[in-house]
Formats: structure tokens, C-alpha cells, sequence
């Protein structure tokens, strides 16, 4: 600012008190011209009152449908973000029979070409009919003719009839895993501890029978740790019967049929010979290291339709080889070809 600035304000102000030092007082206006005035300045008043509170209304309306409309696409959103989606925990892999059924939570039934199965789901088997499913999780999950078992999560069904098998297909799942998979019964929870097991209801009874490692068993009353080879039977008062089974017996035979076939292309006999005894629950021994050497390098081809008592008969026509089957056990050897 330059210094010339204050002294023009200066000079201004004095004029104008000059003036007013000078100026006669005014007469009062006349009565009739002040209400006239009034009467205007009233009008006015109430004209621009009229309009603010008209804006302020119209603005208002604008901010509640805001408001509205924010919560109605809350709400919109709300619908959206709280509708479950659907958490696939199983592959269909293979069915025998026509029973077999899928249900949706609303009780409709799933396609019969539906292959990923959600919580919430159930499937039936009747009585000529059993399922095998890939568990999105590991394993294998068998469903015997005559069950009806639900999907609860990732990691657990519940059985409400008939038999179910499960393989972890890993003996070294640990105990206290949270992805364990588990049975639920109204017996109690049946949990594997990487192991094969069948769990079946009958007869107001619970059965539970371990094929390897190891099951754990949490009821009302008590907590069981059941090793490989043993079978109990349970009712709501607790185990009425304990027996010693084996891992070649017939009462694994349905899951044995319903088993996922073998992937054996480029797949060493070796490879085939193992999947035939986790399914069948014979032990493989060679009678020698020149066998043991030969299985590991010959591969096979076109065994993905057979079954695993079909696989090993057919084990002589695709290599030289030759087994007997000696108290649970697959002893195998080179055939005694001429020289």
C-alpha cells in the first residue's frame, strides 16, 4: 500500500462530517406514507420469506430422497452382500444307479448332470444306487446304497441315514487340524485323524469301523480314539459293542465299488498296484528286487474303467508278472518265462 493511501481516506472522512454537521433534521414522514412503506417493506419481507422457505424445503426434499435413495441402495446392496453364495466343498466323480439325488436348501432338486455340490445341499442314494465324491478339500468321500447324508461346511457332513466312507487319502493329516473332515451323527461327531473309515447307521445304532490310523469320537457321555482295526457300536448311552476288524474285510467291499477309477495313463504298474491296495486293503510285497525294479518301470494303459479286484486279474495280460493273494497280502513276481 502506498503512503499517499491514508491521508485521501482521511481528507473523505472530514467531508463527510462536515456535511452532517451542516444537514437540518428531516420532518417526520407523514403517517399515511410510513404505513404505506411499511406495507411495501412487509410485502417484500414476506415475498423473499416465502422463497427462502420454499428453497429450503425443495432442499430439504432433495437431501431426504438423497437420504432415501442412499439407503435404499444400501439396503439394494445389503440384499446382495448377505445372499450366500454358494461354497462348493464336492465334486460328483461317479454314480452307480439312478437314485441318486441332489437336493437344493429350498428343497428342489439339483439337475441330474450337476457335478459341484454346495453347503446346504443334500444327497440320497436309494437302495440300488451309491456316489462317490472329491472332496474339495482332499479326499474321498463314498456314499453306500439307502444314505442320505447334508453338506454343513468345508469341512463336514452330517449323516442322517445309511453308510458313508471317507478316505483322507494322507495318513499324516494332523489331530488337531482345523480342516479335518468329520461326520456328524446324532450319536456323536466322528472326526478323521488321516485315515480311511466308514461310519453307518442302523438300527438306532451308530458303527463306526477304521481302516487306518486313526478316528476320533466326541459323544455326549465320552471321548473315543479309535486306531486301525477296530470297530465299536453305539447307541445314546454309549458303546454297547467293540470287535477287531480287517483292512480286507467284505464290509468295505461297497466302498471298494464305488471307488474313482485309477488315471493309469503313463502310469508306472507300481502306481496301479499301490491304488489297488489303498482301495482293497491288501498290503503289496515283492518277492524280490528284480520284481520291485520291474513294476517301477513298465507302464500301463487303458485300466481307468476298471475297478480294483478287475485291475489286479488284469495285471498278468499287461506284463509279465504274477500275484497270489496270501492272507491279505498281494505277493508279487516275475513270471517264470522259458529261457
Amino acid at each position: 500500500m502506498s503512503d499517499q493511501e491514508p491521508d485521501r481516506n482521511d481528507h473523505a472522512d472530514d467531508q463527510v462530517a462536515d456535511l452532517l454537521k451542516h444537514a437540518a433534521r428531516r420532518a417526520p414522514a407523514p403517517a399515511a406514507t410510513r404505513a404505506r412503506a411499511y406495507a411495501d417493506l412487509h410485502q417484500h419481507w414476506s415475498k423473499r420469506h416465502q422463497q427462502n422457505r420454499s428453497r429450503r424445503q425443495v432442499v430439504q426434499w432433495a437431501i431426504a430422497a438423497s437420504a432415501v435413495l442412499g439407503l435404499g441402495l444400501i439396503f439394494s446392496q445389503s440384499e446382495f452382500s448377505v445372499s450366500p453364495t454358494a461354497v462348493t466343498v464336492a465334486e460328483l466323480q461317479r454314480t452307480s444307479g439312478s437314485g441318486v439325488q441332489v437336493l437344493n436348501t429350498d428343497g428342489s432338486r439339483s439337475p441330474n448332470d450337476l457335478t459341484d455340490l454346495a453347503v446346504g445341499q443334500i444327497l440320497r442314494t436309494d437302495g440300488s444306487s451309491r456316489a462317490a465324491l472329491a472332496w474339495a478339500q482332499g479326499g474321498s468321500l463314498r456314499i453306500n446304497a439307502g444314505s442320505e447324508i447334508e453338506l454343513l461346511a468345508a469341512n463336514r457332513i452330517r449323516l442322517q441315514a445309511g453308510s458313508v466312507y471317507f478316505d483322507s487319502e494322507s495318513a499324516l493329516a494332523p489331530a488337531t487340524s482345523d480342516d479335518a473332515f468329520s461326520v456328524e451323527t446324532a450319536y456323536g461327531l466322528v472326526t478323521h485323524v488321516g485315515t480311511q473309515f466308514q461310519t453307518r447307521l442302523h438300527n438306532s445304532v451308530l458303527t463306526l469301523s477304521v481302516r487306518e490310523g486313526e478316528v476320533s469320537l466326541v459323544a455326549k457321555q465320552h471321548r473315543l480314539l479309535l486306531p486301525a482295526g477296530d470297530e465299536v457300536d453305539l447307541d445314546v448311552d454309549g458303546v454297547t459293542a467293540e470287535r477287531k476288524i480287517r483292512a480286507h474285510d467284505d464290509l468295505w467291499q461297497w466302498a471298494q465299488d464305488i471307488a474313482p477309477a485309477f488315471d493309469s495313463e503313463g502310469r508306472s504298474v507300481q502306481a496301479l498296484l499301490d491304488w489297488i491296495a489303498r482301495e482293497t486293503g491288501y498290503r503289496v510285497h515283492y518277492r524280490d528286487t528284480a520284481t520291485a525294479e520291474f513294476v517301477s518301470r513298465i507302464s500301463v494303459h487303458g485300466m481307468d474303467r476298471l475297478g480294483p479286484m478287475q485291475a489286479l486279474h488284469s495285471i498278468p495280460f499287461i506284463a509279465d508278472l504274477k500275484y497270489e493273494l496270501i492272507d491279505g497280502v498281494i505277493e508279487v513276481s516275475l513270471l517264470d518265462l522259458p529261457r
